[in-house]
């Protein structure tokens, strides 16, 4: 689906954020989805997804610098989901450098009618976090 600001009962990001690009001849390493990874939003507060079905989830966080030579040390922030830390120090440059993408799954149990929460929380003295894309898929099989 595509990306949406929040509403309540439903899903989106929250906070105050913008879009940011890649040209469509922008080579994104790691990955066979180039365009997934040459857009980002960039300093949203959290994504939120309400009143979810009882079960585990398989939630996945999709990362890419635009920048061909982005700095290390550059952009760094902490990522929670469900006030659980995931990443801590979390700087793409230093994980894939730049224009590689970064995939990371993590899996959550949520109660009937639960809420997920997806938090960013900006470093101060770094750009802000960032994130190409986030997938939330019930998965009865975990």
């Amino acid at each position: 689906m595509a990306d949406q600001a929040y509403k309540s009962g439903s899903f989106g990001w929250v906070g105050t954020s913008s879009v940011l690009t890649a040209k469509d001849s922008v080579d994104i390493r790691n990955t066979d989805d180039d365009p997934l990874y040459r857009s980002q939003r960039e300093g949203m507060d959290a994504y939120k997804f309400d009143e979810l079905p009882a079960g585990k989830y398989e939630v996945t966080l999709d990362f890419a610098e635009l920048g061909p030579s982005p700095k290390v040390n550059w952009r760094k922030f902490d990522v929670d989901i469900n006030g659980e830390n995931v990443l801590v120090g979390y700087d793409i440059a230093q994980q894939v450098g730049g224009q590689a993408a970064d995939r990371r799954s993590y899996v959550v149990d949520l109660p009937e009618g639960g809420t997920l929460q997806v938090s960013f929380h900006d470093r101060r003295s770094y750009r802000p976090s960032v994130v190409n894309a986030v997938r939330v898929v019930q998965r009865p099989d975990l």
